[in-house]
């Protein structure tokens, strides 16, 4: 089997917003669970690291676009996010 994994490197001050919606927590918690450990695995400093709750999925981009306006976190990476949570936008209001 091949294996192709990425080599994230952190300097370790990097300040990274984790958001996770309360429904369905028995499975977000174990993704959130996941991301914080990828994060310091490659050099991330947990005092850096926030997690922004939300009540479900539909507030997931509101919240993401209040942490990029409140310019606490980290953004060079934030475009894939901002992209994915348009679309998520998208789809919940052509529903």
């Amino acid at each position: 089997m091949k294996i192709i994994e990425g080599n994230l490197a952190l300097k370790g001050n990097e300040k990274i917003a984790i958001i996770n919606a309360r429904f369905n927590h028995i499975i977000t918690d174990r993704l959130v669970e996941g991301a914080k450990d990828a994060f310091l695995r490659h050099g991330g400093n947990e005092a850096n690291l926030s997690l922004i709750l939300v009540p479900g999925a539909f507030e997931i981009p509101m919240a993401l676009e209040k942490a990029l306006a409140s310019g606490k976190f980290h953004t060079k990476h934030f475009r894939v996010f901002i992209k994915f949570a348009e679309l998520l936008n998208a789809h919940i209001h052509a529903s």
